[in-house]
């Protein structure tokens, strides 16, 4: 096992990636260790979406998540290509899940560096990705507080919010 002796950073378009947007281009930016840039290497970017629990700080009593819904994905390359001077290269995005997820997803991209022995440097970088539009979600009523059950003959509301994305 080898230590990493490149530093490598992804720079995203904003705080989310949203499948509406795609093919979104992003930056890769690589530099030595000791500061000089890392210009002419090869790089490669992989991309995987995963499943994470769909939460909303102003709805955190409420379910966005479709637990019909189960998701997996594998590993996708996104790009290939060699750094410039600057140790910059443009990555092209073209992230889509294969099935529809059950709510909002992640977005993990495996970034490497090639120096030219053949060696590498990884790193690794993630951001949420919303494949949806909107959400809907659902408040559900608490049981009464003996057995847990909502109790027939009385009216239970359930709050129904739709955020976006943002």
């Amino acid at each position: 096992v080898m230590p990493n002796r490149l530093k490598m950073e992804m720079k995203f378009p904003g705080d989310s990636l949203q499948q509406s947007d795609m093919p979104v281009t992003t930056k890769l930016w690589a530099q030595w260790l000791h500061g000089a840039s890392a210009s002419g290497l090869k790089a490669d970017v992989a991309g995987k979406l995963e499943a994470v629990p769909t939460h909303f700080s102003r709805y955190s009593d409420y379910l966005f998540d479709d637990p019909t819904r189960k998701f997996d994905s594998q590993s996708e390359e996104q790009a290939s290509d060699r750094l410039d001077a600057e140790g910059n290269m443009d990555v092209t995005l073209k992230l889509a899940p294969s099935t529809p997820p059950p709510g909002m997803l992640r977005a993990n991209f495996t970034t490497r560096v090639f120096e030219d022995s053949g060696a590498f440097s990884t790193g690794h970088s993630e951001i949420p990705y919303h494949a949806y539009d909107h959400y809907v979600g659902l408040h559900l009523p608490k049981g009464d507080a003996v057995r847990g059950m909502l109790l027939t003959d009385t009216k239970h509301p359930i709050a129904i919010p739709t955020v976006n994305g943002k």
